[in-house]
């Protein structure tokens, strides 16, 4: 079996319309995380909120420690995982949304383990 015919077993519409599925669920969670958090988010998010900050990874956060920009990157992100979740340019809103929604994972990791610690 050669490359070519794996590759087009694989593209067939019923494997497109599962991977559709798996990013319309992965978008409501993460659209889910955002808006369920959206009036908490100074007090969890921010350098005047509720967790001390360390050197764990990179955020788009840690750029500015201004409240604005802070409520602009945070709705960017929310825009961002609505065309991920509708499939609008699929790859680039899938790399944009895990960059802005590991930013927030970042600042605030208990969010991503959903509450089992």
């Amino acid at each position: 079996m050669n490359a070519e015919r794996v590759i087009d077993y694989f593209s067939k519409e019923r494997f497109t319309i599962g991977t559709s599925i798996l990013r319309i669920i992965f978008g409501i969670i993460i659209l889910y995380n955002y808006v369920i958090l959206y009036s908490q988010r100074h007090l969890l998010f921010t350098n005047n909120g509720y967790a001390t900050f360390g050197n764990s990874g990179v955020s788009l956060y840690d750029i500015s420690n201004s409240t604005m920009y802070f409520d602009v990157v945070y709705n960017v992100g929310i825009v961002v995982a609505i065309l991920y979740t509708l499939g609008v340019k699929g790859r680039l809103s899938s790399i944009l949304n895990f960059i802005f929604y590991y930013s927030l994972y970042i600042r605030f990791n208990h969010i991503g383990d959903g509450g089992d610690n």
